[in-house]
């Protein structure tokens, strides 16, 4: 037997070969065999191929073996990859962090859709598989590549199966008429440079391999293939509908309820729809998610699958000319996060579930996924755990864009720019991260991408998400290219001064504001954020931005001593390459916390605490909770020892203000004090413990005059051509000229 020849491996180089033979981008939702099934949380129409592949790296096309799937073919002698990972941290490549050029620029001279032909390296996949059990009647049989950069080309049995690009949606494919009884025989490789590598030029380390998890799936004979959950909210939020459309394949039929709210009625345009009186609404505060639970019958009426779908009932949109959540303008304390840990962008739920935990217990409330689709295992959390989600699709073309902005190239070198031959790829990472992510609740935004100029094709990509859904669109590059303001909902800025902000707005209010990106968090920074935060609660046009960014982006490497250490650009010996700039993390690359952490915290804090010597006044930033839901404590320290403490009872509504007097007295003994008023979590949730600090504020009292000023020695000021030197007893400080 020879491999099937229909792949030809020079189309990857063709901007308009986007897909071959992959099924449509359908929602993320997963089916049971019953309602039993449900229970455990495993699925039998579920079988992972995660584990040890048979692997071989070629260095690039000429250099790959042609007929490697071919059942025929030897692999007995390859070496074995885990899968999911990168190939650059198995040994095999080097990885490469880059922030701004592609990865081959300045090592080969191609121009965009052409890939590099020296170094483009190619892994060869192989595993078999049996399944669990053999296909009934009607019964077909899938595999999803929910993760592979940059494209993926499929075998099965020596069959040419299919080809994907966009590495961050699934590439799924259908196997069934390729199957055969017993062992069956997958095979896949995956190129790390393909023509919608021009789309990847993201601030991240370069990696290629199947990076997520691999199944197999059974759909059958009557199947839920793509669901689509909306939730209408009156305008008094007094009640919502809950609306389910449902496509199916096969002749059947589809029912569906909620347990505590009741069955779901067909509509006259195939809805499922139930209305809901005095709905509890989803929210950062209280993200209360319903289990919907979907039966799906064949015509006979036999169950064929049972799926369990969570909804959050909730609005959001642009209301009154504000970015409003359930009626309410929304302030985003938000954070740019890369899908990144040590183990590079490999998901671990483990970790993804850690990441919440410190975002929400530092009082952030919005997440933008930097700059490519998570793992959907990242929105199931965010619904769970309550945080605000500007999805954005996998394009960043920063190198092309650079050639704009510093070397004063035409903006027809735009990409996509308005090139027709990129518009096939922009709009399927569209389609593939909307239909994937909507049903949601934690997906408030659609973002066409990063940093990637502007033209026709993000135009119409903007358009394409408002055609297939209600979200608002969010693209930050006409900035750089306003030829069409209407790409983007929202007047989105990158490192705005926040007096420059101001002075915008004074000219310009016919769009909500937001920092996709501000307060760069690289080394000792993170100056002047309170700047940002105060004028988003003085203008509300003003609506908040994302901190860049919250981890530092790091890989575990070892010495040849065999120390450890975090490497970044450069510590592989690849160029090009961008240094440390990776490092911009609200938290280390470990998750260990750094101070910036800590002032993110005190910025985000949903109350105002303003303490004085005998009252304190609260004010709330909360959208629907009072502070009753929390414990106001009162403590007073004398130089670092409590000596009194109390608890007020409040209850300050959302935007309000009230004074309360304090339930201790400042002792009169000589010495200096601190009044800290602090709000507690009263009740234990997902990402926190009872008694966890929200907010605080600090009042210093000097009883009995003032400590004696003790004067220092004047230091020296040394004035260099680069640097500004402070030197003194004990101490010495450098301030760079440049930076």
């Amino acid at each position: 037997m020879t491999i099937d020849p229909a792949f030809d491996i020079d189309r990857i180089a063709d901007p308009r070969f986007v897909s071959e033979n992959r099924l449509p981008a359908h929602s993320d939702h997963r089916w049971f065999r019953d309602a039993d099934e449900v229970g455990t949380g495993v699925s039998s129409f579920e079988q992972s191929l995660n584990g040890r592949w048979a692997f071989h790296c070629a260095r690039n096309q000429r250099e790959a073996p042609s007929d490697f799937a071919d059942p025929g073919y030897d692999v007995s002698a390859w070496d074995t990859i885990r899968v999911p990972s990168h190939l650059q941290l198995e040994g095999y490549d080097r990885p490469q962090y880059v922030n701004v050029g592609y990865a081959w620029d300045g090592q080969e001279d191609i121009v965009p859709g052409q890939v590099p032909e020296r170094d483009n390296p190619i892994g060869c996949y192989v595993r078999t598989f049996t399944l669990d059990a053999p296909l009934q009647t009607g019964e077909r049989l899938s595999v999803s590549f929910h993760g592979a950069e940059s494209a993926i080309a499929v075998w099965l049995n020596g069959r040419y199966i299919g080809y994907s690009t966009d590495g961050f949606t699934p590439g799924e494919f259908d196997l069934t008429d390729a199957l055969i009884e017993g062992e069956n025989r997958l095979a896949a490789q995956v190129f790390t440079y393909s023509a919608g590598s021009w789309l990847e030029d993201q601030d991240f380390f370069r990696f290629s391999g199947i990076f997520r998890d691999v199944v197999l799936y059974r759909r059958p004979a009557v199947h839920a293939e793509h669901l689509r959950v909306r939730t209408v909210v009156a305008d008094d939020l007094a009640s919502a509908d809950i609306e389910l459309h449902v496509e199916l394949a096969g002749e059947g039929s589809a029912s569906a309820r909620i347990a505590e709210l009741g069955e779901l009625t067909a509509r006259g345009d195939g809805a499922l729809v139930l209305h809901v009186e005095d709905p509890r609404l989803w929210s950062p505060e209280d993200p209360h998610l319903h289990e919907l639970i979907i039966e799906v019958r064949d015509s006979e009426g036999a169950l064929t699958e049972v799926i369990p779908q969570r909804v959050g009932i909730r609005r959001f949109g642009i209301e009154n000319g504000v970015l409003s959540l359930n009626g309410v303008r929304v302030v985003f304390n938000g954070i740019n996060r890369h899908e990144f840990s040590l183990a590079g962008r490999v998901p671990s739920r483990e970790v993804t579930e850690a990441d919440m935990r410190v975002l929400k217990a530092h009082n952030v409330n919005a997440v933008r996924t930097s700059h490519y689709p998570n793992d959907s295992m990242f929105y199931e959390l965010a619904d769970e755990y309550g945080l605000l989600v500007i999805d954005e699709m996998n394009m960043e073309t920063h190198g092309r864009w650079t050639e704009i902005r510093q070397r004063g190239a035409a903006e027809d070198i735009a990409i996509p720019g308005d090139h027709d031959e990129w518009r096939p790829a922009a709009l399927d990472r569209a389609r593939s991260m909307l239909e994937r992510d909507r049903n949601h609740p934690s997906v408030v935004i659609w973002s066409c991408g990063n940093e990637s100029y502007g033209g026709t094709v993000l135009r119409d990509v903007a358009d394409w998400f408002r055609q297939a859904d209600d979200r608002p669109v969010h693209y930050e590059g006409v900035t750089w290219d306003p030829r069409y303001p209407e790409t983007t909902d929202i007047t989105s800025q990158m490192y705005t001064p926040a007096t420059a902000v101001e002075q915008q707005l004074r000219e310009h209010r016919d769009k909500p504001f937001i920092l996709c990106e501000y307060a760069h968090a690289m080394g000792n920074s993170f100056g002047g954020v309170a700047e940002y935060v105060d004028l988003a609660y003085r203008d509300e046009l003003f609506q908040g931005g994302f901190i860049w960014d919250f981890a530092d982006q790091a890989i575990r490497m070892r010495d040849r001593y065999g120390h450890e250490y975090f490497g970044y650009g450069g510590d592989n010996g690849e160029a090009p390459h961008d240094h440390d700039f990776s490092g911009n993390g609200i938290v280390f690359a470990d998750r260990t916390l750094t101070p910036k952490a800590q002032e993110m915290k005190k910025l985000y804090q949903p109350f105002v605490v303003e303490v004085s010597s005998a009252e304190v006044a609260i004010t709330s930033r909360m959208l629907f909770t009072s502070s009753s839901a929390y414990e106001t404590r009162v403590s007073i320290a004398r130089e670092g020892t409590v000596v009194a403490a109390g608890v007020i009872d409040t209850d300050v509504a959302p935007g309000e203000t009230r004074s309360y007097r304090l339930p201790v007295d400042v002792p009169r003994m000589r010495g200096e004090y601190a009044i800290v008023v602090s709000l507690h979590l009263r009740i234990a949730t997902a990402w926190a413990p009872a008694g966890h600090e929200v907010a605080w504020g600090e009042h210093v009292v000097a009883v009995g005059g003032t400590a004696r000023a003790v004067v220092a020695a004047r230091p020296q000021v040394v004035e260099g051509t680069l640097s500004i030197g402070v030197h003194g007893p004990g101490f010495h400080v450098l301030f760079s000229r440049l930076f």
